[in-house]
C-alpha cells in the first residue's frame, strides 16, 4: 500500500558523513521532493491511522556560511526548513541568516525556532530569528555547551525532550532524542 511504500522509503538509513541529515534529513528529502507524494504519503498514512491528513506543508531554503570544528572553518550549505501553513510555521536548524529565515517565514507566526542540535552552523542564525520575530528557540540539553560556545549572553527559550510533540498547522511533529550526531542530537517524526 501508499502508506506503507512511504514508511519504507522513508525509513531507510541516512548516509554518513558531514553532508548526511541523518532520518530527518531523508524523510524531508523524500517528502519535499514533490507535493504530490507528500500529500499522498501522509494522507494514506493518515487514513491507515483513522487521523486526519497533515495540513502542514514542508518548505526548504539553503543558506550559506561557515562550519567551525576542531580550530577549522569550512564553507558550508545548509538546509533550514520551514513546516506550516498559511497562517503558523516553525523553523527547522536556523542556519547563518536571519534575514533570509524571516523573509521565507514572511507575515505568518513563528511559533518555534526547532534545533536538530548544536553545531554551529545550525543555529548561529537562531537568537537573531528569535529576538526578531518573539519565538522561542528549542535545542535538546544535552546540547546546551554547544549553545553556549556560540551564545553565550543567551540561553534557548526551552528544552526539546524525547517524545515531546510539537504540533504545527494541525500537524503533530514527534521529537526523537538520537544522540550521535552531537550529545543532544533530534529527530522530527
Amino acid at each position: 500500500d501508499i502508506a506503507g511504500a512511504c514508511w519504507m522509503l522513508a525509513a531507510q538509513p541516512a548516509a554518513a558523513g558531514p553532508a548526511a541529515g541523518g532520518m530527518f534529513g531523508l524523510a524531508i528529502m523524500l517528502f519535499s521532493r514533490s507535493a504530490r507524494l507528500s500529500s499522498i504519503c501522509s494522507a494514506a498514512a493518515a487514513e491507515e491511522r483513522g487521523e486526519p491528513a497533515m495540513t502542514a506543508r514542508i518548505e526548504k531554503i539553503v543558506t550559506s556560511g561557515t562550519f567551525s570544528l576542531d580550530g577549522q572553518d569550512f564553507a558550508v550549505d545548509n538546509n533550514v526548513w520551514l513546516v506550516g501553513d498559511d497562517r503558523e510555521v516553525i523553523v527547522i536548524d536556523a542556519a547563518h541568516d536571519a534575514a533570509a529565515i524571516l523573509a521565507a517565514v514572511g507575515g505568518r507566526r513563528l511559533t518555534a525556532i526547532v534545533c536538530t542540535h548544536g553545531h554551529n552552523d545550525h543555529i548561529n542564525a537562531a537568537p537573531e530569528v528569535a529576538d526578531r520575530a518573539g519565538a522561542p528557540v528549542l535545542l535538546h540539553p544535552a546540547d546546551q555547551v554547544l549553545w553556549r560556545m556560540i551564545s553565550p549572553d543567551q540561553v534557548p527559550g526551552g528544552d526539546l525532550a524525547h517524545e515531546e510533540v510539537i504540533e504545527i498547522a494541525a500537524t503533530p511533529l514527534r521529537v526523537l532524542h538520537t544522540p550521535g550526531h552531537s550529545p543532544g542530537s533530534v529527530c522530527l517524526y
